[in-house]
């Protein structure tokens, strides 16, 4: 990776400057496990460019699960389609290990075959739309509970030796 005006960059540029699997600490657990890898050095996970590979992850860990579900391998499952370029075995197992950017097309095509693809990203999608209400909800409750707080500190230099008032 490396850094132009501040934004971090992968070491190999793809069609938008980043490589989906160098914004994970460990780039081989790409679309390989159920969880979402730690956030390689250097990249936020606010960063679109991360939140874009989490998105492609996702993606490629459930057409993987799909596939293994259903007792195939990537180009037998692809063979039919050989005729389409878009499709062939190694521009999809480029995108399915985050070294290529996928495209709507690939999801759309996968989630048409299994429709798992497509609510794996429906629900990190949702929570990624939620996640800024929730923040914003999370921080009016402490602001309220610290309000609380100092209104019966108050109470108690009012009434010395008195118990505060407790509110419900």
């Amino acid at each position: 990776m490396f850094s132009i005006g501040g934004h971090l960059m992968a070491t190999r540029e793809s069609e938008v400057g980043f490589v989906p699997r160098e914004m994970f600490a460990q780039p081989k657990a790409f679309g390989s496990v159920h969880t979402v890898p730690a956030v390689a050095d250097g990249v936020e996970e606010s960063d679109w460019r991360f939140r874009a590979a989490v998105a492609q992850h996702l993606f490629a860990h459930a057409v993987n699960e799909n596939l293994r579900m259903r007792g195939h391998h990537r180009g037998e499952f692809l063979a039919p389609f050989a005729d389409v370029r878009s499709l062939s075995a190694g521009r999809m197992g480029r995108v399915l290990r985050g070294e290529q950017i996928a495209t709507i097309a690939d999801i759309l095509f996968w989630g048409g075959h299994f429709p798992h693809v497509l609510k794996r990203l429906n629900e990190y999608l949702d929570w990624w739309v939620k996640e800024p209400e929730r923040i914003r909800e999370e921080l009016e409750k402490r602001e309220e509970l610290e309000q609380r707080a100092l209104r019966g500190q108050q109470d108690q230099r009012q009434w010395p030796g008195r118990p505060a008032r407790r509110t419900p």
